[in-house]
């Protein structure tokens, strides 16, 4: 995996992106986008859900729960690449301190195996940086 920091002003990302065996895939890849300051829960849920939107929204089961334990809302996504395959995903809101942030796990449906457990890996690690604490 590669990284690369993303700034707007809608918000900082950090992506991490498949590389793997030398070939970097950016349809493929991890991020942790994180909502500026002030922004409410009612705005990050209503712009969590347009991002899935924007990627191909699939329904989620109401009786299903959450994958991850630390989130808010969680939204699957899955879309056609022309010439390419699928593209499958989920996104998932969460909240630290007084910040909102988007996990989005992005890849081809043929690099769930690989991708997957490398994307969950990195987000067992993750420690944020004024607690000491993960997800």
């Amino acid at each position: 995996m590669t990284t690369a920091s993303i700034s707007s002003g809608e918000g900082d990302a950090i992506r991490f992106i498949a590389n793997f065996g030398g070939k970097r895939n950016e349809d493929a890849y991890l991020e942790v986008f994180f909502y500026p300051a002030g922004t409410s829960e009612a705005q990050a849920r209503a712009l969590a859900k347009e991002a899935a939107t924007s990627r191909g929204l699939t329904e989620r089961r109401a009786d299903v729960p959450n994958y991850y334990k630390w989130s808010l809302a969680e939204y699957g996504f899955s879309s056609k690449l022309k010439g390419r395959g699928s593209i499958i995903g989920t996104g998932a809101l969460g909240r630290h301190g007084d910040r909102f942030f988007r996990v989005t796990l992005q890849y081809p449906q043929d690099y769930a195996e690989g991708f997957v457990p490398r994307a969950h890996r990195i987000l067992d690690e993750w420690r944020w940086e004024d607690t000491g604490q993960g997800f």
